[in-house]
C-alpha cells in the first residue's frame, strides 16, 4: 500500500530498487553519526575501540543488509524523488508488532516526514489486528529528537535499560 501525505508531498512506499537499500544505507549513516559521537566521548577509548570503532557503518550495513533480506518490512518515504527516510518492523506476538529500526536523512527534519512514517504504521498495523506496538531508543542527548517523536504518535509507559561496559 503506498500513501500519500498531500500537504507535505510525502509518500510511504515499498522499497523496490537497490537505489533504496543505498539510500537507507546513507541515511543512517548520517542521522545516527551523533549517537556514536556522543558515545566515542562518554566511554573509554579502549571500549569504544573494540565494540564501537566503525559503529555507525556497521549499524548502517546490517540495516541495510536487514532491509533487504526483510523488504515485506520494511518501507522508504519518498519527498521530491528522493527516499528521505525510512521505517522497518517485525512481529513480536500475534497481538504486537515492534517499530524497529527508523530514520529520517537529517537534511530533510521538521517536515513532516518522521509524522509520516509513523502515521502510516500505526494506521497499517492496527489495519492488520494488531493491538500494540513497542520501540527502543535510547536515553541520550542523541536519541532525545527519537524519543519526543515517539511521545507525540502516542508512545508511552517507558522502562529504563541501561547497558553497562568492563574491560576483562
Amino acid at each position: 500500500m503506498v500513501q500519500k501525505d498531500i500537504k507535505n508531498d510525502i509518500i510511504v512506499r515499498e522499497v523496490k530498487t537497490e537505489k533504496d537499500f543505498d539510500a537507507i544505507h546513507d541515511i543512517c549513516l548520517k542521522a545516527w553519526a551523533p549517537v556514536y559521537d556522543y558515545r566515542k566521548e562518554i566511554m573509554n577509548d579502549d571500549i569504544f575501540t573494540s565494540i564501537y570503532a566503525d559503529g555507525e557503518r556497521t549499524k548502517a550495513l546490517n540495516v541495510r543488509e536487514w532491509c533487504a533480506d526483510n523488504p515485506e518490512f520494511t518501507r522508504v518515504a519518498v519527498m521530491d524523488n528522493k527516499v528521505v527516510g525510512f521505517i522497518t518492523w517485525q512481529r513480536y506476538n500475534s497481538e504486537t508488532i515492534e517499530l524497529c529500526n527508523n530514520a529520517v536523512d537529517p537534511s530533510a527534519h521538521r517536515r513532516g516526514i518522521g509524522s509520516t512514517l509513523y502515521n502510516w504504521f500505526l494506521t497499517e498495523m492496527k489495519t492488520k489486528g494488531y493491538l500494540y506496538t513497542f520501540v527502543f531508543t535510547g536515553l541520550d542527548v542523541p536519541h532525545k529528537p527519537a524519543m519526543m517523536a515517539y511521545k507525540k504518535m502516542g508512545f508511552e509507559s517507558p522502562i529504563e535499560t541501561v547497558r553497562l561496559y568492563k574491560k576483562l
